[in-house]
């Protein structure tokens, strides 16, 4: 008899997406703020702890890094638009909805 092929090694988990992320990495957040300064956003996310915000750094083109100040995520728009309901004269910027990309 021929032995049965060895099984192949088992593909590696993909990588873990960042805590409370849906899964695939979608879905929206609320944005506070895009700003070119580190300490402005820091700011702003000691203001604001109760929400639990977080800042993300992006490279964008024509503006060189800049810092977001986003809550979330949340699986749907509508989560994210109560959310920034429950925000509304809490924080000095408007702030509105944005769409998350799996990376």
């Amino acid at each position: 008899a021929t032995p049965a092929p060895a099984a192949a090694p088992a593909a590696a988990p993909p990588a873990a997406a960042p805590a409370g992320a849906p899964a695939g990495g979608s879905g929206f957040a609320v944005q506070l703020m895009s700003t070119t300064s580190r300490p402005e956003a820091d700011k702003l996310v000691a203001r604001l702890q109760e929400f639990d915000p977080r800042v993300e750094a992006a490279e964008v083109s024509g503006k060189g890094r800049v810092y977001r100040v986003r809550v979330g995520p949340f699986e749907t728009r509508a989560e994210a638009e109560k959310q920034l309901k429950a925000m509304a004269g809490k924080s000095p910027a408007k702030g509105m909805v944005v769409t998350l990309r799996a990376r």
